[in-house]
């Protein structure tokens, strides 16, 4: 439930912001926009990502941990670690990493931010 609340305050700050900007300017700065968000996201989430697929695996080697986890960085590092995770759950083909588990909400947040404000500049 907790996810659902953040994902429609998130929504409605973002939609908010958008009218506000395009009342006032009669435009959106769409570069503005997409800085701000990938200023504000991306540092810690990439940091949690080299932490999940590069120094924790390294940690786990030197204390003679042996895991094969499945998830892929790929998918986690292009924010569509949604997908990743449904492709997860949906098979169960091994481990995923714990730390990974919240990953798909910031996916689904950088996608809706993607799309979300060219509605703005596109539709009237």
């Amino acid at each position: 439930m907790g996810v659902s609340f953040f994902f429609v305050l998130s929504g409605f700050l973002i939609t908010f912001l958008l009218t506000k900007e395009k009342e006032n300017n009669k435009t959106i700065n769409i570069k503005r926009f997409y800085l701000k968000r990938i200023l504000r996201i991306w540092p810690l989430y990439l940091a949690v990502g080299l932490f999940s697929f590069i120094i924790f695996p390294q940690i786990e080697n030197f204390l003679s941990i042996s895991q094969e986890y499945v998830n892929s960085p790929l998918m986690y590092f292009s924010f569509l670690g949604n997908f990743d995770m449904i492709n997860f759950l949906n098979n169960s083909r091994g481990v995923g990493l714990k730390m990974l588990s919240v990953g798909w909400s910031v996916s689904v947040e950088e996608q809706f931010y993607l799309i979300w404000p060219l509605f703005f500049i596109f539709l009237k």
